[in-house]
């Protein structure tokens, strides 16, 4: 089934938007597993610890109990870094998973030029000239260009990568053996975050589709 509106984007940057939603689900299974063993609960009981709904709000859980486990001091840095920047993270990924896109400068087929314009076509689906590349938040209407899509991906990955390292040092030895964590030396490396508060923009003109 076609959607209501023409999804106005590349092929490249809808994987991107896909890569974002699979790498959350790293991030969420890498903390899960990891307050699981240091409190030493069954799966079922660590996954109604960390049942709300918001990232957030279980990632504050998980850097809490490691804090409070015996995991070094290193680890618990670092758990701190990927927590400091989940929310930027969320923000992000925030502002291309609850948005509708669509082109600026964009030709219409009624020769209607504007900044973000949603139309529907009575014939099916709206036929827009071009590619999408802005994101438009349907919460506050802020516009966001795709070009940040990578971005937000990389920043991800980051953050699993430190989710995956914490998980990994929790566990007890008989579980991972004695190999060093495999993402150490990923994290040894700098990674400024690539997130920066966008400016938000506001969507000059909405239209309404007309009734019938």
């Amino acid at each position: 089934m076609r959607p209501a509106f023409q999804i106005m984007l590349e092929p490249a940057s809808l994987q991107l938007i896909g890569e974002i939603c699979a790498i959350q689900g790293q991030i969420e299974w890498a903390m899960l597993g990891t307050v699981r063993q240091l409190l030493g609960v069954e799966r079922r009981t660590a996954q109604h610890i960390m049942g709300s709904t918001s990232i957030a709000a279980n990632a504050q859980i998980w850097l809490s109990v490691v804090n409070e486990s015996q995991c070094d001091d290193e680890t618990k840095d670092i758990a701190g870094v990927g927590f400091k920047r989940l929310a930027a993270l969320a923000e992000g990924r925030n502002d291309f998973l609850h948005a509708v896109y669509g082109a600026t400068g964009t030709s219409y087929p009624n020769g209607v030029t504007e900044d973000f314009l949603i139309r529907p076509d009575l014939h099916g689906l709206p036929k827009l000239a071009g590619k999408g590349n802005v994101a438009m938040r349907v919460r506050n209407q802020n516009i966001r260009d795709v070009a940040d899509l990578k971005l937000v991906r990389d920043e991800a990955a980051f953050i699993s990568v430190v989710a995956a390292h914490v998980q990994w040092v929790s566990h007890d030895r008989e579980t991972w053996g004695n190999e060093p964590s495999p993402w150490l030396d990923i994290l040894a490396k700098p990674h400024p975050s690539s997130l920066q508060k966008p400016a938000p923009r506001k969507a000059t003109k909405h239209y309404d589709p007309p009734r019938s």
